[in-house]
């Protein structure tokens, strides 16, 4: 079935519709071009479309979702903490006089 862009535009939602359910593809003419509208098939993620790895981790999985980082990283400096805290009590302290 070929359109022209006025047909087109006066119908685009009913059309695009058609074609996600029929799964036939719409020419539309524009002067001597042909454009075409089909549906994209992949119908996949991207997490199914991602290659399968199965020797990326040597051992047992498990052992890394228990990993404990606290020894290794320290996320926050002393003074970086002491600031956040203060900022946190200041808050708190003015959310509780704050009149709801």
């Amino acid at each position: 079935m070929t359109l022209t862009p006025s047909k087109l535009r006066a119908d685009i939602y009913r059309i695009l519709d058609r074609i996600l359910a029929t799964g036939i593809p719409i020419e539309v003419s524009r002067g001597r071009r042909k454009l075409k509208i089909v549906p994209d098939d992949s119908g996949q993620s991207k997490l199914d479309r991602l290659k399968r790895r199965p020797k990326a981790i040597r051992g047992d999985p498990e052992v890394l979702v228990h990993v404990d980082w606290s020894k290794e990283v320290e996320l926050m400096s002393n003074r970086a903490r002491a600031r956040f805290d203060a900022e946190d009590t200041t808050i708190r302290r003015n959310h509780r006089r704050a009149k709801w």
